[in-house]
């Protein structure tokens, strides 16, 4: 059964960026927001541990916790649901009397010509703007009704932000102390990056039947600050967490990723190909892709009291245009795809890594 939850920041937050940081030969901790997935994973299980820590001392291998899968990530405000913009959308800036109006606006996919197109990917179509006066926007997030309504190519205005109008830069100031001691070393002054949320939070939905009840408060982040806890209940919230898949597609559908993803192939699975390939019993082909730039994905192995390795994800947000071979495999679709994980490299399925919408295609 699934769980949802919000998680409300009572302080400050830090969230490790991929960089090494020593003290003393570094000044400043620069950090990332929002957090991978994989971080409210983590914090979920520790509190499952919390509860009974002689349990967490007899593991061997795998435990209890390793049932617990995320199966939606996004952002709380209020009542509205946001979700990280799809990157085939651009924001148009134009000048009138009271001011610049923005809006967004669709990629449109084409066909390139192929002698004067230059491309490391052999795909048949390309992305491209009907103007230049356009921007991306950073660290972009779409009300979860208008994202409704762009997956089922029906949007026409959308309530869009940026994550950096609800967070704001806090650095904290500190120094390296000598355990023994418990004296400051010389040379090691430090900052970090603390970010501070305005009444933005987090909302997690998760499947884990041996967590019986709902933690009231968990630790999150690099300094385990204290995060409020408690369950969404409301079904008119949950309906925006949960998008329904449009209910008429055609030959031409889109991926879109909600949440960053891994892949062994680097920028898109597998068995995405230039070529019809067959996945799970249906014939696709790749047209043609929106992707971000990688993001880091690492952590700290409690267990193991190790770093863990670091990897490149692609962002949350990319947009991958495909074709099925057989036009009436689009009833199969949900099924293999909406809602679902994507990524293929072990665990990040259970950890919320490539969380998937299916939308249309005009």
């Amino acid at each position: 059964m699934t769980k949802t939850i919000e998680l409300e920041a009572l302080d400050t937050l830090f969230f490790r960026d991929g960089k090494p940081f020593t003290m003393g030969e570094d000044t400043w901790a620069e950090g990332i927001f929002p957090p991978r997935p994989s971080v409210i994973y983590g914090a979920l299980r520790t509190a499952y541990f919390s509860e009974d820590i002689e349990r967490f001392k007899t593991i061997k291998t795998k435990d209890d916790s390793s049932l617990l899968k995320i199966t939606s990530y996004c952002y709380k405000y209020g009542s509205r649901i946001y979700f990280p913009m799809p990157l085939d959308l651009i924001e148009v800036v134009h000048p009138t009397n009271k001011g610049p109006r923005k809006e967004l606006r669709h990629l449109k996919l084409n066909i390139h010509d192929k002698e004067n197109f230059a491309s490391s990917v052999p795909t048949s179509h390309f992305l491209e703007s009907d103007t230049n006066n356009y921007d991306v926007v950073e660290n972009g997030i779409i009300n979860s009704l208008d994202l409704a309504n762009y997956l089922a190519v029906n949007m026409s205005s959308a309530d869009y932000h940026s994550l950096n109008d609800f967070t704001f830069l806090e650095p904290k100031v500190g120094i390296g102390m000598n355990n023994d001691t418990r004296t400051a070393n010389d040379g090691q002054l430090y900052r970090v990056g603390m970010q501070r949320l305005d009444q933005l939070s987090f909302a997690v939905g998760f499947e884990f039947e041996q967590l019986d009840s709902i933690p009231a408060m968990i630790r999150l982040g690099g300094e385990g600050k204290a995060v409020q806890c408690q369950s969404i209940e409301s079904k008119k919230v949950l309906q925006k967490i949960c998008i329904q898949m449009p209910s008429t597609l055609g030959k031409r559908f889109k991926l879109y990723l909600a949440t960053p993803a891994l892949f062994t192939d680097g920028w898109k699975p597998s068995w995405m190909t230039t070529d019809y390939s067959e996945h799970k019993g249906i014939k696709i082909r790749l047209l043609a892709a929106a992707v971000g730039k990688a993001v880091p994905v690492g952590g700290f192995d409690i267990q193991k009291k190790e770093p863990k390795a670091m990897r490149k994800a692609v962002p949350a947000g990319s947009v991958y245009y495909l074709e099925l071979e057989n036009e009436t495999d689009n009833t199969r679709l949900e099924q293999l795809f909406h809602q679902k994980s994507i990524s293929d490299i072990a665990d990040s399925q259970l950890q919320g890594f490539g969380i998937t919408f299916v939308g249309g295609v005009s």
